[in-house]
């Protein structure tokens, strides 16, 4: 896949900021179905990159905001 593939399937990924469920999560959990489903990612690619974005928002939560 090149630069400009992934760039053009990112972009027919838009936010559904009409739906107060959606997060910037939601929208990594999309894109990266997306890859996987065009066969860009395999399942457990897929599935690796979703605990990863899990184990990074569980670690940001932890920290203490910056005043």
């Amino acid at each position: 896949m090149s630069q400009t593939q992934l760039v053009a399937l990112i972009s027919q990924t838009p936010p559904d900021n009409s739906n107060r469920e959606f997060s910037c999560q939601t929208w990594v959990e999309v894109v990266l179905k997306g890859l996987s489903d065009a066969g860009y990612l395999l399942q457990e690619d897929y599935s690796k990159g979703i605990d990863g974005m899990v184990d990074a928002t569980m670690e940001a939560a932890d920290r203490p905001r910056a005043s």
